[in-house]
């Protein structure tokens, strides 16, 4: 499990964001609920298989071994946030996102 210091910022908010002509959308996004679990709702009937995976299997980071899961809560969200090498894929902490615009999952340009 990531350890983070104490007054960490936990995101409650991470979107994932794909290219496709010549735009950014939104494929994805995690959520953390008031139990401290993490929801995964796909955007409009969209297919994202990396945060598929991410849900299913987990989050490989350097810190930690087995993998960080959903089931971790906060540390799996946060380590959503470590940089990733991906070029047709982006990650974004929308935690502090105004309420009206949060969860509409459909494809917004980024």
């Amino acid at each position: 499990m990531i350890t983070a210091h104490p007054a960490a910022r936990v995101p409650t908010l991470v979107s994932i964001y794909e290219l496709g002509l010549n735009q950014w959308y939104r494929v994805a996004e995690f959520r953390l609920n008031a139990e401290g679990s993490v929801e995964l709702r796909l955007c409009n009937g969209s297919s994202c298989p990396l945060a598929l995976h991410w849900y299913r299997e987990g989050i490989e980071t350097p810190a930690t071994a087995p993998p960080v899961t959903a089931a971790d809560g906060p540390a799996f969200m946060r380590a959503l946030l470590r940089p990733f090498l991906l070029s047709y894929c982006r990650i974004v902490d929308e935690s502090s996102t105004p309420a009206g615009q949060q969860g509409s999952c459909s494809p917004q340009r980024w």
